[in-house]
């Protein structure tokens, strides 16, 4: 249990689709039937207002409404309800405009999840898989027609690395947010450690809850997860220094050691905060461990792209 000890003393669509950058088209269908969506290309993904996709899968099994929660500061996502909003769907792409990384917060049904977004004229743009494995639709690409498929009956599946790369793999960092009730249904029955505040899954992912120490309920939901590095990314290897890291998680900001003598990188994530826990103070391997909390990253320089 030394390393949960070393946490807690370390936390104090669709048819054709507009792309504004090179203006070509994408090819999308909602459960068949072909619709159309504006997109924006950015790092060679397609990224969509979030209120279009809300408003293109009303009426669907994957329907979802959007409110500004003024209060929070917060996007709030209500699964299962329909898009209130009365407006029609984007129709026209704006021509080279600027898109402003954003880590404004987001809840699903009173839980908060890790979206990356980008704000383009006053609007949060997002990639659609990412909405989807928040939202639990399949999203699938059809190599033979070029094509983003939107089943609205289907649960999301993580799509396996398509390259040799060390990248990282979301499907666990995306935890944040869901469910007790979610997690045993994925990883099994887990056993929770009253001590640390944490249930400890047989697949070595050990989760955080917002119970305050108390035994979380089915409907209790994770604000951290704390896990392998081998889990954390595709292709890990053997041994990563941190100038390699720097290359798939921006922006390490520092290096500590601790009373036990371990050490520590710190890294944003969707404008959270990655913490890993070393050995030495330069090299992460496969066994080191892998914190992911809803603690706000204090150093975050948000990425402005020219579309």
């Amino acid at each position: 249990m030394k390393r949960f000890a070393l946490f807690c003393i370390c936390l104090l669509m669709l048819g054709t689709s507009a792309l504004a950058a090179e203006n070509e088209g994408v090819r999308l269908t909602v459960d068949g039937e072909a619709r159309s969506l504006i997109a924006y290309e950015i790092h060679d993904n397609n990224y969509f207002k979030l209120r279009d996709v809300a408003n293109l899968l009303k009426d669907t099994d994957a329907q979802f409404d959007v409110i500004w929660n003024e209060e929070k500061g917060a996007i709030e996502l209500l699964s299962g309800v329909a898009y209130s909003t009365e407006e029609p769907l984007t129709e026209t792409a704006y021509q080279n405009p600027v898109a402003i990384e954003n880590f404004v917060p987001i809840f699903k049904d009173g839980a908060q999840v890790l979206l990356k977004a980008y704000e383009i004229r006053d609007n949060n743009y997002f990639k659609l898989r990412d909405l989807a494995a928040a939202m639990d639709f399949g999203v699938n690409w059809a190599e033979a027609t070029q094509t983003i498929e939107i089943d609205t009956d289907a649960s999301y599946v993580f799509p396996e690395a398509n390259t040799d790369k060390t990248t990282v793999n979301p499907q666990y960092l995306s935890m944040i947010g869901k469910t007790k009730a979610e997690l045993d249904s994925l990883f099994g029955a887990g056993k929770f450690d009253k001590t640390y505040s944490v249930t400890s899954y047989p697949n070595d992912v050990h989760i955080y809850w917002n119970t305050g120490g108390e035994t979380p309920a089915a409907t209790s939901w994770a604000t951290g997860i704390f896990l392998p590095a081998s889990k954390v990314f595709f292709h890990c290897p053997e041994t990563m220094v941190s100038h390699a890291l720097v290359k798939i998680i921006p922006s390490i900001i520092w290096e500590s050691s601790n009373t036990e003598g371990k050490y520590q990188w710190r890294a944003p994530y969707l404008g959270k905060t990655l913490t890993f826990y070393l050995e030495t103070s330069t090299t992460l391997i496969p066994s080191n461990y892998v914190l992911l909390n809803l603690v706000d990253f204090p150093h975050n320089n948000p990425e402005t792209i020219q579309l």
